[in-house]
């Protein structure tokens, strides 16, 4: 049959193609947990971690803590022989568990629906659920209410630049679009860390007291950087609880309100303090911990989130790679052994072939061209090699007259030799004869020869290195 005849039978079929068979389904949802192309199963053992939350459940027995994006519940002494158990894993990347104050939740922070958002589920780790549904801002650093109805949380926003700010807001536990708490102070002052005072009327959280509404990298971890704030959740009043010389962040009250700990930086050194709310005395508790962020864009928070143990008398704390409890009465810190057996997919890199280069290409820069005295052909330098050519725009392609290396010649005062000179600062000739190109003893040193010059005679004369 004819080509031409096909045609509109090809056509009318393309025609009667069902939708669903030109393209992807509308509703098909992005898996963040899928694979993405080919990927590498990594597993491994570990008793250190960085940069790890802890909580501690209301009955004290049990802690909860985060690990490369899994969360992990273990025994309050630790995992003795065996491994934590993991009871979030895959892909995804899950943070930032706490308790609810019953026990029977856990909060924590995901991006399995593709963006940073609030979850809950079991203490087991069955039953997740999703709290805010944030289609553009980041939601991180959950905390609860004492009453379990709400989880409060610091929400992200961005305008002009990437770093952004943040405001406390507070979810609803059954999920919701969420209240807002506190007001950012434009889009470049950061402020988060919530946490929420025993009897659920003041809210404290650190904030960026640096003057303006500009970020910037070069402020003074000696001064005041952050400063921890008291909010009254019934009158909305707030005040600066803690501000110090060398910040103040990551706030935590006592189980009976009447301390509050956080971190301050001390010259390069974090550490963890306490301040009697009474009093306002502070005291330096436990200086077993890594650096704060207060320098940097920290909008997961500028340290990991902490707790105290029901009864006030230990923190439970991450700090060099080990989780700590540390005795509030004394200061004094026991590393809380653990094992956690981890399980990571690493998505291969994509690799492409790329041609580096050709065999022939243009020269973007040309150094000392010079022409012949009879006007014929023209010398240059080109990625240190010496070149001559034709002219005028003779079709000869470029040729090195005695492949040698070099990038120059200059002509000899009888104009038959010719010589380079060093670079490096050191002027030294290095002779040879421009008729045949063969050495002549070189001078003392070594060096990038320049300034090509044809000198009367039938060929330039190339420079080499000794």
């Amino acid at each position: 049959m004819n080509r031409l005849h096909l045609l509109p039978i090809v056509i009318l079929a393309a025609l009667f193609v069902p939708a669903h068979a030109q393209q992807p389904p509308a509703d098909q949802k992005w898996d963040v947990a899928a694979d993405l192309g080919p990927t590498t199963k990594l597993e491994l053992d570990t008793s250190e971690g960085t940069w790890m939350n802890v909580d501690v459940s209301p009955d004290g027995k049990r802690i909860v803590f985060d690990l490369l994006g899994d969360i992990y519940t273990m025994p309050i002494g630790g995992s003795g022989t065996g491994r934590a158990e993991r009871i979030t894993s895959g892909a995804v990347f899950d943070m930032q568990p706490r308790f609810s104050p019953d026990g029977a939740r856990i909060a924590f922070t995901s991006d399995r629906d593709g963006l940073w958002n609030l979850w809950t589920m079991d203490a087991d780790g069955k039953n997740p659920k999703q709290i805010s549904r944030e289609k553009r801002w980041w939601v991180n650093s959950p905390t609860w209410s004492p009453d379990g109805e709400y989880i409060f949380a610091r929400r992200h926003f961005v305008a002009q630049r990437s770093l952004g700010a943040g405001e406390i807001w507070m979810y609803h536990r059954s999920g919701s679009q969420g209240l807002q708490v506190t007001e950012k102070n434009g889009f470049q002052k950061d402020a988060g860390e919530p946490a929420i005072s025993p009897d659920g009327k003041l809210l404290y959280y650190s904030k960026d007291v640096t003057p303006g509404q500009t970020f910037e990298y070069n402020k003074d971890p000696n001064g005041t950087i952050y400063a921890v704030i008291q909010r009254d959740l019934r009158t909305g009043k707030e005040r600066r609880v803690v501000s110090l010389q060398g910040g103040s962040v990551t706030p935590r009250p006592s189980p009976d309100g009447r301390s509050l700990a956080y971190v301050r930086r001390v010259r390069l050194q974090s550490k963890l303090f306490l301040r009697d709310l009474d009093t306002g005395r502070d005291r330096a508790l436990f200086d077993h911990l890594d650096k704060d962020l207060q320098e940097a864009w920290a909008i997961h928070g500028l340290y990991p989130q902490y707790a105290w143990l029901a009864d006030g008398k230990s923190i439970v704390i991450w700090g060099e790679g080990k989780i700590w409890r540390v005795d509030v009465a004394t200061g004094q810190g026991t590393v809380v052994p653990f094992t956690a057996h981890v399980e990571q997919t690493i998505n291969n890199a994509l690799h492409f072939d790329q041609k580096v280069f050709t065999p022939d290409f243009q020269v973007k820069a040309l150094t000392g061209v010079t022409t012949s005295p009879d006007g014929k052909r023209v010398a240059y330098s080109a990625l240190g090699h010496l070149y001559v050519k034709e002219l005028p725009g003779s079709p000869e392609p470029a040729r090195n007259p005695s492949d040698a290396s070099g990038s120059g010649v200059r002509p000899g005062a009888d104009g038959c030799r010719a010589g380079s000179t060093a670079a490096c600062g050191r002027h030294n000739l290095h002779p040879v004869r421009a008729s045949s190109g063969c050495r002549l003893p070189p001078a003392a040193s070594r060096g990038r020869p320049h300034c090509p010059r044809i000198p009367s005679g039938s060929r330039p004369a190339p420079c080499r290195d000794p």
